[in-house]
């Protein structure tokens, strides 16, 4: 589980919205493209590039 204080850590600011939501997603990867923590980066996955790499 990604707790608020690893997202400021990794993201330089306190989550805002929904974004503890979608890092703690439990439907990661059924179509939630953007929900979870990439471990490659070791950033959100809505705010990673490695994906967009990839393509």
């Amino acid at each position: 589980m990604i707790t608020r204080f690893k997202f400021r850590k990794a993201m330089g600011e306190w989550p805002k919205y929904d974004d503890m939501g979608r890092v703690n997603c439990i439907k990661e990867g059924s179509r939630h493209t953007y929900c979870g923590w990439c471990k490659e980066c070791d950033k959100p996955r809505m705010q990673c590039g490695c994906r967009r790499k990839k393509k």
